[in-house]
């Protein structure tokens, strides 16, 4: 019980810190607790490109890129390499110190930047209408969490189902038992290959949310991706003993498509 309220503890500090470092750098604080989307964040901060995410969802790989982004998003608070080695490994203890300290954010500030953006186009396009409806926020935000809950979900999914059959190719090895399939490595590879395409589908309908809310172009991404996504929810309906999840996800999926492309005309040139 005190290891748990312990490691409670030490989440909150964290993501608090990360919170405050967050707003620092222009950011909404909230993106620390959303899943896919604060690694979106730190690559921003980072300048690093958006396709950054990806290799951060790669096991080994994701532990580099990540000390990496954080020694980047040291030198951008103006702290040392070895800062940034610590928000790295450390996370718990250097975000604290990041978000609450006196470090101040000396690159771009995001929410500024789009605002001076904003007005230099306005000037060249002779006063058009250049915000962001709040209805393409609101849809981007209520996006990014559903995006960031099922890319979270088939990747913990895919983990367990490596675990689960690690585990029953090394039992059935040392009882010396017949595998019921030829090539189990190949079935595996198969598997980690479908949960990928699951997952790229959510992270590209994140970021194109992402985008759009900022006001860029990226409807066809995420009539794609999310639609890719809504079409394949829908058929599996008939191989469910419950298909209210899949049906009411899949038909979410085109309603926010629909609802995005209505506001489009709405949104800056």
């Amino acid at each position: 019980m005190i290891v748990l309220i312990l490691q409670l503890a030490i989440t909150i500090v964290y993501i608090a810190g990360m919170w405050k470092a967050f707003e620092k750098a222009g950011h909404p604080g909230w993106a620390a607790i959303v899943p896919f989307y604060n690694i979106y964040i730190l690559t921003v901060i980072a300048k690093k490109p958006a396709w950054w995410l990806v290799l951060c969802l790669i096991p080994l790989v994701n532990i580099v890129i990540l000390i990496l982004m954080s020694i980047e998003i040291a030198k951008e608070f103006g702290k040392e390499s070895g800062f940034g080695v610590g928000l790295g490994l450390l996370p718990f203890i250097f975000w604290p110190i990041l978000g609450f300290g006196d470090a101040t954010y000396q690159g771009r500030v995001a929410a500024n930047d789009e605002i001076l953006d904003a007005e230099d186009i306005i000037d060249q396009s002779g006063g058009q209408n250049q915000e962001v409806p709040q209805a393409v926020k609101t849809l981007s935000i209520l996006s990014i969490i559903g995006s960031s809950f099922w890319s979270l979900f088939w990747l913990i999914g895919m983990f367990w189902m490596i675990g689960a059959v690690s585990n029953y190719l090394s039992a059935a090895s040392t009882m010396g038992s017949m595998l019921p399939i030829a090539d189990p490595s190949g079935a595996v590879l198969v598997l980690v290959i479908v949960f990928l395409i699951l997952i790229g589908m959510n992270v590209g309908t994140l970021i194109a949310a992402v985008r759009m809310m900022q006001g860029k172009k990226a409807f066809i991404l995420y009539a794609i991706c999310n639609g890719l996504w809504s079409l394949l929810c829908l058929m599996t309906l008939g191989n469910q003993a419950d298909p209210t999840i899949p049906a009411l996800t899949g038909l979410a999926g085109i309603g926010f498509i629909i609802g995005f492309g209505v506001q489009m005309k709405n949104m800056p040139n």
